[in-house]
């Protein structure tokens, strides 16, 4: 995979997701992804049931590879409403970070997350 060949953060990281099985949802506001913790969630719905939340440190998933500040993993309960600290985090907000490594990373680190939460 390729930055060049796609035109978002957020492509990248669904990319990634896509290579481990792993069906992201968008909120359709570019500013996160929602993957639901059973797969049988209807997708109107994933944002009011229990999910994993994907936001950029950048406010928006939308922008540019190179301008990729690091993803952030929450949990969200059976009601949609975020619990605790971030289950992922990763950059500083600030610093740039390579977009294709480490959407790799959180993708992997989903995939893990959902694989021991479903077994």
């Amino acid at each position: 995979m390729s930055a060049t060949t796609l035109s978002t953060a957020g492509s990248v990281l669904r990319a990634a997701l896509a290579e481990r099985g792993v069906m992201a949802h968008t909120d359709a506001v570019g500013m996160s992804y929602a993957i639901p913790l059973d797969p049988a969630t209807p997708a109107c719905e994933i944002y009011i049931r229990a999910h994993l939340s994907v936001a950029d440190r950048n406010t928006s998933i939308e922008h540019a590879p190179a301008a990729h500040t690091g993803w952030t993993v929450f949990l969200h309960d059976r009601d949609g409403v975020p619990v605790g600290d971030p289950l992922y985090i990763a950059g500083d907000g600030d610093e740039l970070i390579d977009c294709v490594a480490e959407s790799a990373a959180a993708a992997a680190f989903i995939a893990d997350w959902l694989n021991s939460f479903r077994s």
